[in-house]
């Protein structure tokens, strides 16, 4: 019996090994995967082009040799946007992420709202205990102000 079991267990083995997919994830053959195309956005396609100075090079100094550069397919808005109207939005988003840092900052400060007097401890995170969170939610939470706290580590190395 323990040797009708280890031939069997060979036979198993040798046969999975020969699968012509190399342990890569093919999924269905013969069907191409196409993305949906995002809303109010133009597929704009992927070519080459020639990049520097080929003929116009008047002075003779070649500093910048040609070459030839490749660009894959992008989409890009439909919808052309003005640089008024480009301000307008980054007036609107920097309120959000004002108020984001200063409530990690808070967390931080171990300051919460109703502390007293008015301070900073009113724009600290209004959400539940760890213990109710699910682990994504923990996870997720320690993750935004781990990346958040670079970004201020590092705006205030440029700043100094």
């Amino acid at each position: 019996m323990k040797k009708f079991i280890a031939l069997a267990a060979i036979v198993a083995l040798m046969s999975s090994c020969n699968s012509g997919d190399r342990g890569e994830l093919v999924g269905v053959k013969g069907k191409k995967w196409l993305p949906e195309k995002p809303y109010g956005m133009t597929l704009i396609p992927g070519g080459a082009f020639v990049m520097g100075k080929s003929g116009d090079d008047f002075v003779a100094v070649n500093d910048a040799p040609t070459k030839t550069v490749t660009v894959r397919s992008f989409y890009m808005d439909e919808t052309e946007i003005t640089n008024s109207e480009y301000r307008q939005f980054v007036e609107w988003v920097r309120d959000s992420t004002v108020r984001l840092r200063l409530a990690i900052l808070a967390d931080e400060l171990g300051e919460t709202p109703g502390d007293g007097e008015a301070g900073i401890g009113d724009f600290a995170f209004l959400d539940n205990e760890d213990e109710e969170k699910t682990p994504y939610d923990q996870y997720m939470e320690t993750i935004t102000m781990e990346w958040e706290m670079i970004s201020m580590r590092e705006e205030k190395s440029t700043t100094t």
